[in-house]
């Protein structure tokens, strides 16, 4: 991210990004809990196929994400424009965080 000198003019060349619902929903689910993980693992791996096809088109230009291992670890990471746009990447995070409440408290 460029810095600017106190007082100097703000750079204008980032894109404005507005937080809209999509009109194009990806809902993925998985094996309930206690089934065999070969079922979470390939749905993931589905959802990830789809998401690099997306980046090598250049529809996808940013990407914040959670994952789970199998070991009962987890990271974090945000790339791209959701990097360098740290305010809307809180915003799409929030849009998860009230639809994974949703699913929890039904």
């Amino acid at each position: 991210m460029k810095r600017t000198s106190k007082g100097a003019a703000a750079s204008t060349d980032k894109p404005v990004l507005k937080l809209v619902s999509s009109s194009i929903a990806r809902v993925t689910r998985s094996a309930p809990p206690g089934d065999d993980s070969s079922d979470a693992s390939k749905a993931c791996a589905d959802e990830l196929r789809y998401l690099l096809a997306k980046a090598e088109r250049g529809e996808l230009v940013g990407i914040a994400f959670v994952y789970m291992t199998s070991g009962q670890s987890y990271g974090t990471e945000a790339v791209g424009r959701a990097y360098d746009s740290p305010t809307f990447t809180l915003g799409m995070l929030g849009v998860l965080r009230a639809k994974l409440e949703k699913q929890v408290l039904g």
